[in-house]
């Protein structure tokens, strides 16, 4: 007999504006004591299950850069400020942030996505725009990253006269699964060895997920489930036209899931 109730969460927009928020704001967590979430894992076969202990994936803050400087002829940069040169500027001068600010054995990415400025071959432009992700793990290291990033590429562009506008977007969290809930899934395997092999993952993934805002409100614990398999030529990477996943994962998947809830509820 459970003691307790269990509640399914169907939620839209994990891909896009963090749906999670708008579950959660709309009572999806109300009264609930912990919450367990998987995802398909397709550098995983199948009959593995991948679980982080503690921090399991990383927060995202997506940022764009406007940089202003002084449209002129190539020929006389002498009469503008070229925005082009502070961008590569800047772009390098961020990096030093990884490489000689914070330790070897934190974990943070900085990434310049998009790049796009002049209308052109022989003149400045007036401005340029940058895109990019800082992916951080822990709240600590989220705040310096985001903290220097600002300050380098306001100095830069003001170093070559130009001027930059920056806007840092507050992403996804990063999360960590619950040690209790660890430990629960560990006592679970112990005992059903025969069904899934426990690969306990010895890094967190610098991806997002918005499962994250879930495990703010309550413990957590979400983990990998293996879908590769190389005798059926399932093996191509996530979000790729020819992703597919081995369906014999999914019983795997249902069934570690209810455990999770019998183990968890039944008195």
């Amino acid at each position: 007999m459970l003691n307790g109730k269990v509640r399914l969460i169907f939620q839209p927009a994990e891909e896009t504006d963090g749906g999670a928020k708008d579950m959660i704001s709309l009572g999806a967590l109300d009264n609930v004591q912990f919450i367990c979430g998987l995802h398909v894992e397709e550098t995983l076969n199948t009959g593995t299950v991948g679980i982080n202990r503690g921090v399991v994936s990383a927060a995202s803050n997506p940022f764009s850069i406007l940089i202003k400087g002084k449209g002129a002829h190539g020929a006389h940069p002498e009469d503008g400020i070229d925005p082009i040169i502070i961008a590569a500027k800047l772009i390098d001068n961020v990096q030093i942030i990884l490489s000689r600010e914070i330790s070897p054995f934190n974990s943070a990415v900085i990434t310049f996505g998009k790049i796009s400025g002049g209308t052109a071959p022989n003149a400045i432009a007036e401005e340029v725009t940058i895109e990019g992700i800082i992916r951080t793990l822990g709240n600590d290291i989220r705040k310096m990253i985001k903290e220097r990033f600002i300050s380098i590429v306001e100095s830069t562009a003001k170093i070559y006269r130009g001027s930059a506008q920056i806007n840092i977007i507050e992403g996804y969290p990063s999360f960590k699964n619950d040690d209790n809930l660890f430990e629960l899934i560990k006592r679970i395997h112990n005992k059903n060895k025969d069904y899934f092999l426990l690969k306990e993952l010895e890094y967190p993934s610098m991806g997002v997920e918005d499962f994250a805002y879930y495990t703010e409100k309550v413990p957590g614990i979400y983990y990998k489930l293996g879908c590769r398999n190389e005798n059926k030529g399932i093996v191509h990477p996530a979000h790729g036209s020819y992703f597919d996943i081995d369906e014999d994962c999914l019983w795997i998947g249902c069934g570690l899931q209810c455990s999770i809830v019998g183990e968890y509820l039944i008195k």
